[in-house]
This record gives structure tokens, sequence and C-alpha cells, in this order.
């Protein structure tokens, strides 16, 4: 009886087996999505059926749909466990997947190197079976179990990374113009305002490849908007708009005063700075931030600007004061004082010479930094051991 089994189960198999091979199924691509009856190809391989979106840029998500990626049952007889070991995306191995069950697949693309873009491939998804539920088939020959290679019937495009770049807003009178301009992806695009709001009495106008947020204001302020586009593969790409359209103010500086060799931090307050576009010091050009949120204790927007401070223009031998100008689109430019510190500075010392043994008793004359309104002083004559 054990015999009859056997033979049996051997039957079977090589009915089985030899099913896959005259389907030509070994290291074969599926050609369908549909559950195959015994003996029929598709069996054992994955399907690839749709994927989204139809294109995009490295790092893109792609979700990939189809069948046999983890577990199915073939024909009612056998279950199998399935291995996804490889995703390519128009022959680029993509950076990761995950297999999300059975019929779905998400990945992110991987990076073509110096492939120019865009270029366009199939999506390929390869497979092994790792485990049979039962003895009628159990991969004992090479290549019944895999690797098993699907492709799509469509194409991916790899395209390049979309960047939208915002110009500074042109203020003139009542008059406000802005434009933000799309590189890179692939038209036509989409745009729209994200979120914020816009100056009031302009409105978004879209074009080709860029929009432009314009009007004439029908009041002053500051105001705080992005500007989004979306491609026509679903890569998008935004740009922060922020500014205002009332004159600049400045209350205080602090601190009001530093070291004539600059380096000092320095926080410059007031109101409708958001818009800035340039700080000086002294007529000097310096980096600048405006600060928002947490890092200025949650100050309004446009209310404070940091700075570091550049080195007076010459050495100086008393405090001496410069301005601190901020320029928006709006004219004229604010301003403030801000006063530069002389560094100590020794004009004298006496006697210039005195006996290798030391002791000689010497005075030092100078200046120092001097915090206003006091002036410039001579150092307090001062002895120490040579």
């Amino acid at each position: 009886m054990r015999g009859v089994v056997a033979k049996c189960v051997a039957l079977v198999r090589t009915a089985l087996v030899a099913g896959f091979v005259l389907a030509g199924l070994s290291g074969a691509a599926a050609a369908n999505c549909a559950s195959p009856p015994p003996f029929s190809a598709p069996a054992l391989g994955p399907c690839v059926d749709s994927f989204s979106p139809a294109g995009g840029a490295v790092n893109a998500g792609v979700t990939i749909n189809g069948s046999r990626f983890k577990q199915f049952t073939f024909g009612g007889l056998q279950t199998f466990d399935v291995t996804v070991t490889s995703v390519k995306i128009a022959g680029v191995e993509v950076n990761s997947f995950s297999v999300v069950s059975d019929s779905q697949i998400s990945a992110i693309a991987g990076d073509p190197g110096a492939t120019p873009l865009p270029f366009s491939g199939p999506i390929e998804v390869t497979t092994t079976v790792t485990s049979v539920s039962t003895t009628f088939f159990d991969c004992g020959n090479p290549g019944e179990c895999g690797p098993f290679t699907a492709q799509s019937a469509g194409n991916f495009t790899y395209e390049t990374v979309m960047v939208l770049t915002a110009s500074t807003a042109v203020v003139s009178g009542t008059s406000y113009s802005q434009d933000s301009v799309v590189s890179g992806g692939t038209g036509p695009y989409t745009f729209t305002k994200a979120n914020g709001s816009l100056p009031p009495g302009t409105s978004l106008n879209t074009f080709p490849t860029n929009a432009t947020v314009s009007g004439t204001l029908t009041s002053f302020g500051s105001y705080s908007y992005t500007i989004k586009v979306t491609d026509v593969y679903g890569q998008t790409a935004s740009a922060l708009v922020f500014g205002s359209t009332a004159p600049p103010t400045i209350t205080s500086v602090t601190p009001a005063t530093g070291p004539e060799a600059g380096g000092q931090s320095v926080v410059i307050k007031g109101s409708n700075l958001s818009g800035a576009t340039s700080v000086t010091v002294g007529g000097k050009s310096v980096p600048f931030s405006v600060l928002s949120g947490a890092g200025c204790g949650n100050c309004a927007l446009g209310s404070q600007i940091s700075i570091n401070t550049p080195s007076a223009a010459a050495p100086i031998l008393a405090p001496t004061g410069v301005l601190i100008e901020v320029t928006t689109p709006i004219a004229p430019p604010a301003s403030i004082t801000y006063t530069y510190l002389p560094s100590p500075k020794v004009t004298a010392i006496s006697p210039a010479v005195g006996p290798t043994t030391g002791g000689q008793s010497v005075t030092i004359t100078g200046t120092t930094s001097i915090r206003p309104p006091r002036r410039s002083s001579t150092l307090a004559a001062w002895r120490r051991r040579a």
C-alpha cells in the first residue's frame, strides 16, 4: 500500500512539474493576474497588474499592485509561501520595498545615477517559493520554485526633481506682484495655494510654468502663504512666501553696544520686518534671519531679526554709533543706532627697558572699552612684577 501511495504522489508531482515546464514557467514572467487553474500558466510566478504613480523622481513612493507576492493557493490543492527577492523600476533597484499583502508592494524609487533623465522602463518583481503546504510539489528540481520575474505592461518614467522658486514680492504703492517659477518635473503643472492667506486684494494667476500673485492692495500688513505645484505624475514642490506690505519699523536693538571687532549676536525688534531683503550695519551688508516660533519666545511673524555684527569700518578710539538699516520692498528702510566700543589699546609703557632679573616697576598707559555714556579715559597706572 505504501508503495502505491508513493507512486501516486510521484505521479501527481510529475504531472504538476510537467504542467509547469510545458507552460514555460521555469524562470518565466507571469502573463496575467488571474488565479490560475492546475497545470496552466502562470502558476508560481508573481504578476504585476498595475502601479502608481506612472512616474516620479528619485525616492518617489510607488505602489505596485498584482498577485502572488506573499502567499497563494494553487488550484485549491497547495498553498505556496513566496518571498519577493527583488524589485526594479525601469531597471533600477529600488531603495527599499515592503510587501504589504499578497497583492501589493510599496517601494521607493532608486537612484539611476548618471543615466540622463527622463527615461522609462517597466517595473519588475522577482520572487521565489520558500515553502509548500503538501508533498505533491516540493521544489525538488532546479528552477521549479524560482526565481520568477514578472514585468508590468506599462512603463514608469524617471524624471528630474521638481523645484519651485519664489521671487521676492514687488510692492509699489498699492500694487503687489510676486512670481513662483517651477523647474524640473513634467508638465502640465497645476498650481494651488496650499496654506496661509494672500495679501488682501490679490489673487493667484497660473501659467504653464509659473504662478503669479498680484493685484491692488486693499489693506497693509504682514502676509504668509505657500504656493504648491503638482506635475503630471503627481510629484510636488512648494515655496513659502512671507513679508509685509507695510513700511518696516525698528523699536530696539539688543544689545545696543558691542566690540569694534564685531561678532556680536544682535536681535532687532520692530514690526513688518518679515519682508526684509537686506540688513546693513554701518553700511556693511550682513546675513540675517527673520525669527519666529519658539526661537524668539513665540514672537509675531516679522517682529524680530537676528544678525551678527561685522567689524567696525575703521579702528576707533571712542564709542562710535552706526546705523543698522533693514530694507524691505517698502521704502524707506527702517534704522536704529548701534554703538561700537573701542578695544583696549596700549599707548605707552615706561620705562621700556629693564633688567633680566626682573623687579622693574613699569607703568602702562592706554585706553579701555568704555560703556556709554562714559568717554575714553587713561588707564590707571598699574604695577606688576616682571
